[in-house]
């Protein structure tokens, strides 16, 4: 992805939830992937289903730094 397709999308995120209703949904989305707690289960398809799903709002994270 080039540096000029990036700041689209990072505009694109701010943009999208750069809001209160942004926001409210961010918050529940942390929430639900439990961004802040790395989590590890012994089961190797649960461990991977918890971290990909953690990733999803690390990703999103990221791009609206």
């Amino acid at each position: 992805m080039s540096e000029d397709e990036l700041n689209k999308l990072r505009l694109a995120f701010h943009l999208a939830f750069d809001t209160d209703n942004g926001r409210a949904v961010l918050a529940e989305l942390a929430n639900f992937t439990r961004a802040d707690e790395a989590e590890y289960c012994a089961d190797a398809r649960k461990d991977a289903y918890m971290q990909g799903r953690r990733s999803v709002m690390l990703h999103i994270q990221k791009l609206l730094k």
